[in-house]
């Protein structure tokens, strides 16, 4: 059991299992150690993992932030010039990442209109109204599930949709 402690000495259930040991052989004393170094280990990592929460939450909140600036910040562009590539394919990429996919169609359409050769664009492009036609999809299946109407699968209907 030591041995456990040894190998890994940031491990609650290493210490726990070796003070409930230590408790059976009547080493009362080394049971009580082991308890608390447990408690102290549980206590320690329980802050690290708020911690990290609180600094994940921030990360976050700074990254909106920051996209929203770069929303701003393309939208006057698009304002002096409404057909610019970057802008538009700029706009329509943070859109994207931020999942509001509706509003990218229009720039994206913009870019694959006006520059037909920017392959990057289709392929945006494309991902948006991928996403955007899973996200507005789900309530139609459910809606379909509810009624009936997926409940036999069909030879053509995929199997994903049928219960």
């Amino acid at each position: 059991m030591k041995r456990l402690t040894e190998i890994n000495p940031q491990e609650i259930m290493a210490h726990t299992n070796l003070s409930v040991y230590y408790m059976k052989q009547g080493r009362i004393e080394d049971a009580e150690n082991e308890k608390a170094e447990a408690t102290a280990l549980q206590f320690e990592q329980a802050v690290e993992k708020n911690m990290a929460k609180k600094l994940k939450k921030k990360e976050e909140e700074q990254k909106k932030k920051e996209m929203e600036e770069r929303i701003e910040m393309f939208k006057k562009v698009l304002e002096i010039d409404p057909v610019d590539q970057v802008a538009n394919f700029g706009l329509g990429s943070i859109y994207l990442e931020t999942g509001r996919y509706e509003e990218g169609l229009g720039p994206l359409n913009t870019v694959v209109e006006k520059f037909k050769d920017y392959s990057a664009a289709y392929l945006l492009l494309g991902k948006t109204f991928g996403k955007n036609y899973r996200k507005r999809r789900k309530p139609l299946i459910s809606i379909k599930k509810e009624s009936g109407c997926l409940q036999k699968r069909r030879p053509h209907a995929p199997k994903r949709y049928a219960k």
